[in-house]
This record gives structure tokens, sequence and C-alpha cells, in this order.
């Protein structure tokens, strides 16, 4: 039976409260495959795509009119 003894000692206590969430930057060793990828897309000049993206903020909000006949028409419900 395994006890204690057998397990890792956590590097944090759990009930361990942080003033600043730790960044992903942080979390990523500095070996990591992904930072190659991170390089590579930093040194691409994208100012042709960024001319071309629509700089919208989101979508408009929904009626409530709208909405309730969406819902009247049993749209959104769970199927039996």
């Amino acid at each position: 039976m395994a006890t204690a003894d057998d397990w890792a000692v956590p590097k944090v206590v759990r009930e361990q409260i942080v003033l600043f969430a730790p960044s992903l930057d942080s979390m990523i060793s500095d070996d990591h495959e992904v930072r190659l990828l991170d390089e590579t897309l930093r040194r691409l000049d994208w100012s042709e795509w960024e001319a071309e993206y629509p700089r919208l903020r989101g979508l408009r909000q929904f009626r409530r009119r709208g909405l309730k006949k969406w819902n009247k028409n049993g749209a959104g419900r769970a199927s039996a």
C-alpha cells in the first residue's frame, strides 16, 4: 500500500494564495519548442494581413424580442 512518503512533494502548497497569477511565459520552460514558434511568428511582417483584417468590436447585441421568439419556438431547449 502507498504511503505519504511515496508521493512527490508539491512545488506549491495547494492552499497557497498568490497575489499575482503566474504568467504563461514563466510556466513554459526555456527550451520548449513553442518558444521557437513564438520567435518565428514575431519576426514575420504581419502588416499586410492586419491591413485587410476588419477591425470590428464584436457583434451587435441581440434584441430581446428576437430571443423571446426564438425560445418560444422551442429553440435552445434540450431534446427529450
